[in-house]
């Protein structure tokens, strides 16, 4: 993994202390938000690497390089056989709502422009595209699922995020 992806997830790990503080007692979580953030990431990650039907040792390596997770195939078979892949690809990912519902709070009550939610978008786009060719080649089904996610989360925050909202009126 390259330093600059990984300087990004730690930023990205800053952030949801930030978005924790700035919620407060808003959120009722189970789980820090950057757990939840990481799981998002490693469950888009193994959806993404088998949208080839297969699973390469280096998309392995990816996952426990920049996230810390790891798997042996067969559990990862066994949770991609038990993960619903059209819901999971259609269900906008819990934290990125979170991250929305932060910058609105900061724009709403401070007339702050806070890009956290774009942030995090910026980030899936980066970690799964190093994702996708980390195994040497990108797969047309890997590309599409990647870039019809990335579509889902642009057209979320365009949809909700009030300082969007605000600027488009203008």
């Amino acid at each position: 993994m390259d330093q600059d992806l990984k300087e990004s997830l730690e930023c990205m790990y800053a952030i949801c202390d930030e978005v924790e503080k700035t919620l407060g007692a808003k959120l009722h979580l189970r789980y820090p938000l950057k757990t939840l953030l990481k799981t998002e990431w490693m469950v888009f990650i193994m959806h993404l690497s088998f949208s080839d039907l297969k699973i390469h040792p280096e998309e392995k390596g990816f996952l426990y390089d920049s996230l810390g997770f790891r798997f042996s195939d067969e559990e990862m078979e066994a949770f991609m056989a038990e993960t619903d892949l059209e819901q999971f690809a259609t269900t906008i990912p819990y934290t990125l709502q979170v991250f929305v519902q932060a910058d609105n709070h900061l724009f709403s009550k401070y007339g702050k422009i806070s890009l956290a939610a774009t942030a995090l978008y910026e980030v899936y786009e980066t970690l799964d595209l190093a994702a996708v060719s980390v195994d040497g080649e990108i797969n047309i089904q890997e590309y599409n699922d990647l870039f019809s996610y990335l579509r889902m989360l642009s057209t979320y925050m365009n949809r909700n995020l009030l300082s969007l909202q605000n600027h488009q009126t203008q």
